[in-house]
């Protein structure tokens, strides 16, 4: 498993927002979500759900971010 996650454009202006994929039996999972420790920190554990975290909001550009993922 290789959750990989970018931070996108909020459609308010009011917190961070986060796309993550996620694979599901063979199918991928697209989450948008305020809240992505609640989906990785099950999946990676604190340490890496964070690493993730910071990863995405150094990656963004203000509109779209690139993926970030743990593994390459």
């Amino acid at each position: 498993m290789n959750p990989r996650i970018r931070r996108v454009a909020p459609r308010f202006p009011i917190g961070r927002v986060y796309e993550l994929e996620i694979l599901d039996n063979d199918a991928i999972k697209r989450i948008t979500t305020w809240s992505p420790l609640s989906v990785l920190e099950p999946l990676l554990g604190v340490g890496d759900a964070w690493s993730l975290i910071d990863a995405a909001n150094r990656a963004w550009d203000g509109e779209q971010g690139g993926w970030v993922s743990l593994f390459d």
